[in-house]
């Protein structure tokens, strides 16, 4: 259990394994913790695994006033932290847009990329997540809404059914600490979800990886990241819905490794 001091705020972090240094970054309404417990164990053997708590996630302090591009300076602080000139990323939903944005400010530092259902450009059906009030009291019943949905069919995050019970159990569903300053964080998000810079910019260091049976709200997003972003990879994992994470750990290690 470690943590880093940047300008004053406690982030969590956790380090495994020998190798290569790859840093995960988690998605919205999440923490390292899934990860952590399912993913880490695939690549220890081949990299330095590293997953830090976003602030205001987990176990790191949150901040208040927390811009999206504050995010990037967290990683390049906690790297400094640690004397890692250059470090491979994941960053899974959210948390693509983050690991993107840190290679554009910070190239020479990012060594390979993995976006794992990356959600770049806010679907404007999930606008109204970003509602204070709304989005809040969602988050705090994602796996209730998720169970619902199920039922009637829709089926918004999960193919698998026999991973269903256990993305609830390894869901942080908990972890952020949910304000209206953190769906402010969501908000920027979409605002620079279009990434202009990335249509030109040389990301033959990045892999996509998805699940071939992602709900259309994330497909649409996929459509446009394979048309619009000159990627190195762009692999469909069959089978598996948006939390490919969970459903397909070994799988998307092998990609990775």
């Amino acid at each position: 259990m470690s943590f880093f001091n940047y300008k004053g705020t406690n982030v969590y972090y956790e380090e495994l394994g020998s190798g290569e240094p790859l840093l995960f970054v988690h998605d919205w309404n999440s923490s390292s913790k899934s990860f952590l417990k399912l993913n880490a164990r695939f690549l220890t053997k081949s990299f330095r695994v590293i997953a830090l708590d976003l602030p205001g996630y987990g176990k790191s302090d949150a901040i208040e006033g927390l811009k999206f591009g504050d995010l990037s300076l967290i990683i390049e602080s906690l790297l400094g932290h640690m004397g890692i000139k250059q470090s491979h990323l994941i960053g899974f939903c959210m948390g693509s847009a983050v690991i993107l944005d840190f290679y554009l400010k910070f190239p020479r530092l990012t060594g390979n990329l993995f976006l794992i259902e990356p959600l770049l450009r806010f679907p404007k059906v999930l606008r109204p997540l970003l509602l204070p009030y709304f989005g809040t009291w969602f988050l705090k019943n994602l796996g209730i809404m998720h169970r619902l949905l199920r039922v009637l069919g829709a089926g918004l995050f999960l193919q698998n059914t026999a991973a269903n019970s256990r993305i609830f159990k390894s869901l942080d569903r908990n972890e952020a600490k949910i304000s209206k300053s953190y769906l402010q964080l969501l908000y920027e998000e979409h605002l620079v979800g279009s990434f202009h810079k990335l249509s030109s910019a040389n990301l033959e260091n990045t892999s996509c990886i998805t699940g071939s049976k992602s709900h259309l709200l994330f497909r649409n997003n996929l459509c446009w990241i394979k048309e619009n972003l000159k990627l190195k990879r762009f692999i469909e994992l069959e089978d598996a819905g948006h939390f490919l994470l969970i459903e397909q750990p070994g799988k998307v290690a092998e990609i990775i490794n």
